[in-house]
C-alpha cells in the first residue's frame, strides 16, 4: 500500500494530467505568483520525487516553505497540520511523467473522476439545476438540514465528497455509498445521489472553499454549499471565514454557492435547524457533535440527532464503517 505522502503526490499528478486541475498546475516560481489571488483556488505543485516521477534536472524549481505557508494557508505556523500534510518537499517540477510502476494508480484516479464527470453530464439531461454537497461523514440531522436547504435550490443534489489518501478512522466509501443510496431511495425520492471525486484535501480553510467551488464549477454543477469552518483544522480559521470569503468573491464565480452558518439543535424549536433560520436566541442553540456521533457509531449506540433507522441498519450490516 502506498504511503499518504506518495498517494497525495500521485493524486495531484493525476488531476493535472486529466485536466481537472490543469489550470492550477504550477510550473515555475513566477507561475506561483498568480495564486496571490485566491480566485484561482489552490496551486498544485508536483514534488521532484524521483521515486514517482521521471524528469530532467532543468525542470526542477524551488519555493520557500514560508511562502507556500502564507500563500496557500494564509498562516504563519509551520507546524499547521495542512502544511505538514500537503507539503513535505519544496523542490517541484515544471514537467514530469509518472514512472510506469505508478501508472495504474494514476489511471485509476483519472478514470474515477472521468466517471464522476460523466455522471454529472447524464444528470444535466434530466435536471436544470444540479447541486453538490461535500461531506465525508455518515450524515446526522445537521447534514440532512443542509441537504434540505440545497434542495430548495436544486432539482437534484449530489453528495460529492473529495476523497484523498485514505487514513485510519475515515468513513469507508462503501459505507457512505450504502447510507446515501438508501437515503436516496427511501427518504429523498431519488432527489439525491452519491458520487465522490478523488482529489486532495489541503485543510486550507477559506481558500479551499473557493477551490472546491471551482472544481464543482468545472464538473458542471450549478450550485455548491459552503458552511461553518469549511476545510479548516486545528481552529486555525474563524468559523465564518470561508463563508465571508465566498460572499466577497461570489461575482467572480460561475457557480452559485449557497452559504450557511452550520446546522444546530435549537432547544426552543426542539429541532435541528440551520443557524439563523429560526427567531430564537442563539443561547438556545446546541452544536451537533460529530465526535460524539462517531463515538456512538463505534459503540453501536443510537445517536439521538441522526436517523435512527439508518443507524440500526448500519449496526446490523456487515459493511466496514471505518478505515483501519
Amino acid at each position: 500500500m502506498l504511503s499518504n505522502e506518495l498517494s497525495f503526490s500521485l493524486i495531484n499528478a493525476a488531476n493535472v494530467l486529466s485536466g481537472l486541475l490543469s489550470k492550477n498546475f504550477v510550473g515555475s516560481v513566477a507561475d506561483f505568483e498568480r495564486f496571490d489571488s485566491c480566485l484561482h483556488g489552490i496551486p498544485i505543485l508536483i514534488p521532484a520525487d524521483p521515486e514517482l516521477f521521471e524528469f530532467e534536472n532543468e525542470d526542477v524549481f524551488s519555493i520557500a516553505p514560508d511562502r507556500i505557508l502564507k500563500t496557500v494557508f494564509g498562516l504563519n505556523d509551520p507546524f499547521y497540520i495542512g502544511m505538514r500534510h500537503a507539503f513535505n518537499r519544496f523542490d517541484f517540477l515544471a514537467k514530469f511523467s509518472v514512472r510506469p510502476k505508478y501508472a495504474s494508480f494514476v489511471d485509476e484516479v483519472v478514470q474515477q473522476n472521468c466517471n464522476a464527470t460523466n455522471f454529472i453530464k447524464s444528470l444535466q439531461k434530466k435536471y436544470d439545476n444540479i447541486g453538490a454537497f461535500q461531506t465525508r461523514n455518515i450524515p446526522h440531522l445537521g447534514h440532512e438540514a443542509i441537504i434540505q436547504r440545497m434542495l430548495d435550490f436544486c432539482d437534484h443534489l449530489v453528495v460529492n465528497p473529495v476523497l484523498g489518501p485514505k487514513k485510519n478512522g475515515d468513513v469507508t466509501v462503501e459505507c457512505l455509498s450504502s447510507v446515501f443510496k438508501r437515503f436516496a431511495e427511501k427518504k429523498y425520492k431519488n432527489s439525491i445521489s452519491f458520487k465522490p471525486i478523488v482529489a486532495n484535501m489541503f485543510y486550507a480553510g477559506p481558500r479551499e472553499a473557493v477551490h472546491h467551488a471551482l472544481i464543482r464549477q468545472k464538473m458542471g454543477f450549478q450550485h455548491f454549499t459552503v458552511g461553518r469552518d469549511h476545510a479548516g483544522a486545528q481552529k486555525a480559521y474563524l468559523p465564518d471565514a470561508a463563508v465571508r470569503l465566498i460572499k466577497k468573491i461570489s461575482n467572480n464565480l460561475k457557480i452559485n454557492v449557497v452559504c450557511h452558518d452550520g446546522a444546530v439543535f435549537c432547544a426552543a424549536c426542539d429541532d435541528v435547524v440551520l443557524a439563523g433560520d429560526c427567531n430564537h436566541d442563539h443561547a438556545e442553540y446546541r452544536d451537533i457533535s460529530g465526535t460524539a456521533f462517531r463515538a456512538s457509531i463505534v459503540k453501536k449506540e443510537i445517536f439521538l440527532l441522526a436517523d435512527k433507522e439508518m443507524q440500526t441498519l448500519l449496526f446490523n450490516s456487515k459493511i466496514k464503517i471505518f478505515e483501519t
